[in-house]
């Protein structure tokens, strides 16, 4: 959430992947791991920090319930930070196997 301040969203992409990667997880953890932690941070950002202005614009822009946004993002940053997490997992093996 610090990091979001200053970045770009996308930078849960390289922090999964660089988490994983050096971390040697096991498939597994290497999604669950910051599909929950992107998926909290966000969700919890969009209630406590943005005071529901997103969650209007949100709600606007996908025909949604408001009250169901935070989740939706949620779960598109989990995902996204889940799927590059899973690949940080996946080439650590491989650059072993190159050597």
């Amino acid at each position: 959430m610090i990091l979001s301040i200053i970045l770009p969203w996308w930078i849960i992409v390289i922090i999964a992947l660089g988490f994983t990667y050096f971390g040697k997880m096991n498939p597994f953890l290497s999604f669950i791991i910051p599909f929950a932690a992107v998926f909290i941070a966000w969700v919890a950002s969009i209630y406590i920090v943005d005071n529901g202005s997103v969650q209007n614009i949100l709600g606007k822009l996908l025909n949604a319930d408001s009250n169901f946004t935070p989740y939706i993002a949620g779960l598109i940053g989990g995902l996204v930070a889940g799927i590059f997490g899973l690949a940080g997992s996946y080439l650590a093996p491989l650059e072993e196997a190159l050597k």
